[in-house]
């Protein structure tokens, strides 16, 4: 962050006013980066504090002007507040810095001003725009159409406030910066660099307000990127949505007609917890995703999250941002509707990183010889499902209950699962009630033996431990028809179960490690809204925690997260305050953040690994024990 911003900050925040900075400083801010030099640093200050921030300026030995037209200014001295009332521009210009005034007209007592650099140093220029706040909105006497809700139109950078984007490229907007010689080259590279970086909702409120204030045209809007529109999928589009998803994924759809295709997509779209979108650029369908609706254990607490899947692109509008927005949306319909946590499974990990989504627990797939399994050939209590789907969903539902990451199913998907002649489900049966159950196929072992097969296990649960063994007990029984048993699984002490978990590959890994399993990196979660996660979650305990956490979230794809919030735990129960005294300060993203919290990721090893900074090592150890679990968030739900 420039050295000016802090240095302003350091000063402004002790004056005892709300403020924010504006102009093109906001924009490094929001963007993160120096987006180009700047001669001038601007601030916006409420036209009822105007006393206030002159007071302060005056005594800290700043002298303060009036500016009454493009270049002339009034030295305030003594003045009363009804002459202060007046002027809604003022300027604070340190003697030999920057620039300097001059008395223009002495007569009159009007000043103008000499610019000694043609880039400000340092902190020594501040220019202030007084507006007003109504209703908890900002507004501008210029534009009374003009509002834009408090939270929204200031946003932080740690604890410095800086004005929304959106609202600062409205204010560059006007005839002003299109035709003065000055303004105009930088309201040239600050529409082109900040418009990109929008959100959808950022973008639309701009578009908007533009287009109401110049009804006649302005220039932006014909400069502006292109823009999407998203809504829910017609009945009519669900054809070319198909055409979309198998030029995507033709892996998956091969052997499906487009008629199957689409007939799968109406199928989905009918139910009540799966929403189909289609994104479009002049009435054209260019894109499109679903957004799921779950219930899942998080840490034995149940919250709601929202899941998008099935994301396409036309392939001619690759590159365009169509994947960008369609996200932005997602997150914000996300936040709209009260689902704090967002979940995926990514084509490409380092996208949606990007998106501020972290890494899940990974898929650990073993390929051992059945006659490893553990189990002692007992298997009595092991039945084949063919029609009992209520029972199937009650069970799995149960361990939802108690198994953190789990997502609760309906009886139907299991009912559709039932159906699938390639999906055998055999479950552990007594007294009529399931108390655990496998899902596997078989997959050909070999292209010239037909009678070599392999099973592929893709899920397995139960209640108890003897329960797993007659489970594996029946696995293993098949070993005259099954060559190897490909076990997928997330959990981490599987691999104890197995005396030689080796998958026969005969590879060595240095020195002497033999190869095990493979690894795969499929879940991805993300919390969408800081505040209202942690308020989702008041019974989750992080061990016996007694500390005030100053965590600031680095959040570039959702602005309202990227700033500091203050966590207080309490015997491990958190709650979000404001103005405790921290006792340990975190700096961390919000993709880390979101695997620390989910129990994926371990907090000391990311400051170990500079991925995260804390400002007290001696608590590190205390505060990144309270966040690590057992047994990591294990997810059956694909989406």
């Amino acid at each position: 962050m420039h050295n000016i911003i802090i240095q302003a900050h350091e000063f402004l925040k002790n004056g005892g006013f709300p403020y924010c900075i504006c102009g093109g400083f906001a924009l490094d801010m929001f963007a993160g980066r120096e987006l180009r030099k700047h001669g001038d640093f601007d601030i916006s200050v409420f036209k009822h504090d105007r006393r206030k921030v002159v007071d302060f300026l005056q005594q800290n030995g700043w002298p303060v002007y009036a500016r009454f037209s493009g270049s002339e200014f009034y030295l305030i001295t003594d003045w009363t507040d009804e002459q202060l009332d007046k002027y809604d521009n003022m300027w604070a210009i340190k003697p030999g810095g920057f620039a300097e005034m001059y008395l223009k007209d002495a007569e009159k007592g009007v000043y103008s001003y000499r610019i000694y650099e043609p880039r400000l140093q340092g902190f020594d220029f501040i220019e202030i725009a007084f507006n007003t706040l109504v209703d908890d909105c900002f507004t501008c006497d210029d534009y009374p159409h003009l509002r834009l809700e408090m939270d929204k139109a200031t946003l932080y950078k740690g604890d410095i406030p800086y004005m929304a984007p959106e609202l600062v490229l409205f204010l560059k907007s006007g005839p002003f910066y299109i035709s003065d010689s000055y303004q105009k080259p930088k309201t040239i590279i600050d529409f082109e660099k900040v418009m990109p970086l929008l959100s959808q909702e950022s973008r639309k409120w701009l578009i908007d307000s533009i287009s109401a204030t110049y009804p006649d045209g302005c220039r932006w809007l014909t400069a502006l990127p292109q823009t999407y529109s998203i809504s829910p999928l017609t009945d009519e589009e669900i054809m070319q949505m198909a055409i979309l998803q198998t030029n995507a994924y033709p892996g998956f759809t091969q052997g499906l007609s487009l008629d199957d295709y689409s007939e799968r997509i109406k199928k989905n779209n009918a139910r009540t917890d799966v929403t189909y979108y289609g994104v479009h650029a002049k009435n054209k369908l260019v894109g499109g995703f679903n957004i799921w609706n779950f219930e899942m254990n998080m840490r034995q607490s149940m919250i709601k999250v929202g899941g998008i899947g099935s994301v396409a692109v036309d392939l001619c509008y690759k590159k365009e941002k169509v994947a960008k927005e369609l996200m932005q949306y997602f997150l914000q319909t996300l936040r709209e509707s009260g689902q704090n946590l967002a979940a995926l499974y990514p084509f490409n990990s380092a996208f949606y990183y990007k998106m501020g989504f972290g890494f899940g627990t990974p898929l650990y797939q073993y390929r051992l010889k059945p006659e490893d399994l553990p189990g002692d050939n007992s298997k009595a209590h092991i039945v084949q499902l063919t029609n009992e789907s209520e029972k199937l969903a009650a069970f799995y539902n149960s361990r939802v209950k108690t198994t953190h990451g789990l997502m609760l199913k309906t009886e139907a998907e299991f009912e559709t699962r039932l159906k699938n002649p390639t999906t055998k489900i055999f479950a552990y049966m007594n007294n009529g009630e399931i108390h655990g159950y496998t899902v596997f196929s078989f997959k050909r072992g070999s292209e010239e033996n037909p009678l070599t097969n392999d099973i592929v296990v893709s899920e397995m649960l139960f209640d108890e431990h003897h329960v797993f063994e007659e489970l594996m007990s029946f696995i293993k029984s098949q070993s005259d028809q099954v060559r190897y048993v490909i076990f997928n699984t997330q959990d981490e002490g599987f691999v104890n179960t197995i005396a030689d978990p080796r998958n026969h590959t005969e590879r060595m890994l240095a020195p002497v490690y033999q190869e095990v399993c493979r690894t795969g990196l499929g879940i991805m979660y993300r919390i969408c809204n800081v505040p209202g996660f942690f308020a989702d979650i008041p019974k989750v305990q992080f061990g016996n925690l007694n500390m005030n956490l100053l965590v600031y979230t680095v959040d570039d794809f959702v602005p309202e997260n990227n700033k500091s919030f203050t966590l207080k735990f309490e015997n491990g129960y958190c709650t979000m305050v404001d103005g405790a005294e921290p006792d340990i300060r975190l700096v961390i993203n919000i993709a880390e953040f979101s695997s620390v919290i989910m129990g994926c990721a371990n907090l000391k090893q990311l400051v170990k690994y500079g991925k995260a900074r804390v400002s007290d090592m001696t608590k590190l150890d205390e505060l990144s024990r309270a966040f690590v679990l057992d047994e990591k968030p294990i997810c059956v739900s694909y989406f």
